[in-house]
Protein backbone atom coordinates (compact mmCIF):
# COMPACT_ATOMS: atom_id res chain seq x y z
CA UNK A 1 0.00 0.00 0.00
CA UNK A 2 2.67 2.67 0.66
CA UNK A 3 4.32 1.83 -2.86
CA UNK A 4 1.24 2.46 -4.06
CA UNK A 5 1.06 5.77 -2.26
CA UNK A 6 4.39 6.83 -3.72
CA UNK A 7 3.45 6.06 -7.08
CA UNK A 8 0.59 8.28 -6.81
CA UNK A 9 2.17 11.28 -5.68
CA UNK A 10 4.99 11.10 -8.22
CA UNK A 11 2.12 10.67 -10.86
CA UNK A 12 0.42 13.56 -8.93
CA UNK A 13 3.61 16.01 -9.11
CA UNK A 14 4.06 15.05 -12.97
CA UNK A 15 0.81 16.66 -13.79
CA UNK A 16 1.19 19.11 -11.51
CA UNK A 17 4.76 20.40 -13.06
CA UNK A 18 3.08 20.27 -16.39
CA UNK A 19 0.30 22.12 -15.23
CA UNK A 20 2.52 24.95 -13.94
CA UNK A 21 4.45 24.44 -17.09
CA UNK A 22 1.50 25.15 -19.46
CA UNK A 23 0.27 27.62 -17.38
CA UNK A 24 4.14 29.74 -16.98
CA UNK A 25 4.31 29.34 -20.99
CA UNK A 26 0.94 30.62 -21.93
CA UNK A 27 1.47 33.71 -19.34
CA UNK A 28 5.19 34.85 -20.54
CA UNK A 29 4.80 34.30 -24.31
CA UNK A 30 2.07 36.00 -26.00
CA UNK A 31 3.51 35.13 -29.45
CA UNK A 32 2.54 31.90 -29.98
CA UNK A 33 5.59 31.37 -32.77
CA UNK A 34 8.49 32.44 -29.81
CA UNK A 35 6.64 29.82 -27.49
CA UNK A 36 7.23 26.86 -30.22
CA UNK A 37 10.61 28.16 -30.31
CA UNK A 38 11.22 27.71 -26.68
CA UNK A 39 9.31 24.49 -26.96
CA UNK A 40 11.14 22.91 -29.53
CA UNK A 41 14.68 23.80 -27.48
CA UNK A 42 13.16 20.61 -24.85
CA UNK A 43 13.56 18.05 -27.82
CA UNK A 44 16.95 17.21 -26.74
CA UNK A 45 15.40 16.72 -23.18
CA UNK A 46 12.26 14.56 -24.65
CA UNK A 47 14.63 12.42 -26.24
CA UNK A 48 16.62 11.54 -22.95
CA UNK A 49 13.61 10.54 -21.24
CA UNK A 50 12.60 8.26 -23.82
CA UNK A 51 15.88 6.53 -23.49
CA UNK A 52 15.60 6.45 -19.62
CA UNK A 53 11.93 5.40 -20.46
CA UNK A 54 13.63 2.06 -23.05
CA UNK A 55 16.26 1.30 -20.38
CA UNK A 56 13.93 0.89 -16.89
CA UNK A 57 11.78 -1.16 -19.44
CA UNK A 58 14.51 -3.59 -20.71
CA UNK A 59 15.93 -3.67 -16.94
CA UNK A 60 12.56 -4.43 -15.76
CA UNK A 61 12.29 -6.89 -18.59
CA UNK A 62 16.08 -8.56 -16.96
CA UNK A 63 14.55 -8.49 -13.05
CA UNK A 64 11.87 -10.91 -14.47
CA UNK A 65 13.84 -13.13 -16.00
CA UNK A 66 16.10 -13.26 -12.94
CA UNK A 67 12.51 -13.69 -11.00
CA UNK A 68 11.23 -16.42 -13.38
CA UNK A 69 15.04 -18.54 -13.07
CA UNK A 70 14.88 -18.44 -9.50
CA UNK A 71 11.19 -19.79 -9.10
CA UNK A 72 12.05 -21.87 -11.84
CA UNK A 73 14.69 -23.49 -9.26
CA UNK A 74 12.25 -23.30 -6.17
CA UNK A 75 9.70 -25.54 -8.52
CA UNK A 76 12.32 -28.22 -8.76
CA UNK A 77 12.96 -27.71 -4.88
CA UNK A 78 9.30 -28.09 -4.22
CA UNK A 79 8.53 -31.09 -6.39
CA UNK A 80 12.15 -32.49 -4.90
CA UNK A 81 10.71 -32.32 -1.78
CA UNK A 82 6.87 -33.70 -2.66
CA UNK A 83 8.71 -36.79 -4.03
CA UNK A 84 10.72 -37.10 -1.21
CA UNK A 85 7.61 -36.78 0.93
CA UNK A 86 5.47 -39.42 -1.13
CA UNK A 87 8.68 -41.91 -0.89
CA UNK A 88 8.37 -41.41 3.25
CA UNK A 89 4.22 -42.00 3.34
CA UNK A 90 4.90 -45.46 1.31
CA UNK A 91 7.53 -46.21 3.69
CA UNK A 92 5.25 -45.58 6.46
CA UNK A 93 2.32 -47.05 5.03
CA UNK A 94 4.30 -50.58 4.71
CA UNK A 95 5.20 -50.62 8.34
CA UNK A 96 1.75 -49.85 9.29
CA UNK A 97 0.51 -52.42 7.10
CA UNK A 98 2.97 -54.57 8.89
CA UNK A 99 2.35 -53.96 12.26
CA UNK A 100 -1.26 -54.60 11.32
CA UNK A 101 -0.40 -57.94 10.05
CA UNK A 102 1.13 -58.43 12.97
CA UNK A 103 -1.29 -56.93 15.60
CA UNK A 104 -3.90 -59.80 13.97
CA UNK A 105 -1.73 -62.38 14.01
CA UNK A 106 -1.38 -61.58 18.02
CA UNK A 107 -4.92 -61.45 18.27
CA UNK A 108 -5.84 -64.70 16.10
CA UNK A 109 -2.70 -66.55 18.57
CA UNK A 110 -4.85 -65.13 21.51
CA UNK A 111 -8.75 -66.95 20.09
CA UNK A 112 -6.68 -70.25 19.72
CA UNK A 113 -5.03 -69.76 22.85
CA UNK A 114 -8.45 -69.09 25.27
CA UNK A 115 -10.12 -71.51 23.11
CA UNK A 116 -7.39 -74.54 23.47
CA UNK A 117 -6.82 -73.70 27.31
CA UNK A 118 -10.33 -73.32 27.72
CA UNK A 119 -10.92 -76.10 26.04
CA UNK A 120 -14.20 -75.10 24.18
CA UNK A 121 -14.61 -75.87 20.64
CA UNK A 122 -14.93 -72.55 17.76
CA UNK A 123 -18.85 -72.75 16.36
CA UNK A 124 -19.32 -74.60 13.24
CA UNK A 125 -16.03 -76.45 13.37
CA UNK A 126 -16.51 -78.72 16.58
CA UNK A 127 -15.10 -81.73 14.16
CA UNK A 128 -11.84 -80.25 15.14
CA UNK A 129 -10.03 -81.84 17.89
CA UNK A 130 -7.70 -79.69 19.76
CA UNK A 131 -4.40 -81.12 18.20
CA UNK A 132 -5.52 -79.38 15.16
CA UNK A 133 -5.96 -76.55 17.50
CA UNK A 134 -2.67 -76.47 18.65
CA UNK A 135 -0.87 -77.57 15.90
CA UNK A 136 -2.58 -74.17 14.20
CA UNK A 137 -1.51 -72.44 17.66
CA UNK A 138 1.67 -73.64 16.25
CA UNK A 139 1.23 -71.89 12.85
CA UNK A 140 -0.17 -68.40 13.91
CA UNK A 141 3.09 -68.27 16.45
CA UNK A 142 5.39 -68.84 13.72
CA UNK A 143 3.85 -66.83 11.13
CA UNK A 144 3.74 -63.83 13.96
CA UNK A 145 7.43 -64.70 14.68
CA UNK A 146 8.29 -64.13 10.88
CA UNK A 147 6.40 -60.99 10.83
CA UNK A 148 8.33 -59.78 13.74
CA UNK A 149 11.16 -60.87 12.15
CA UNK A 150 10.11 -59.02 8.67
CA UNK A 151 9.70 -55.64 10.65
CA UNK A 152 12.96 -56.29 12.37
CA UNK A 153 14.76 -56.55 9.21
CA UNK A 154 12.56 -53.37 7.29
CA UNK A 155 13.89 -51.25 10.70
CA UNK A 156 17.99 -51.76 10.40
Amino acid sequence: MVKQRYLYILLGVAIAVQIIFGVVIYCFFEDWAKSGSFGDTFGAVNSLFTSLAFGALIYTIILQSNELKIQREELVLTREQITEAAKSQKEQAKYTLLSAKISAAISKQEIYASHYVNEKQFPEHEQFNFGQIRRHLGELMQETDRLIEEASKKID
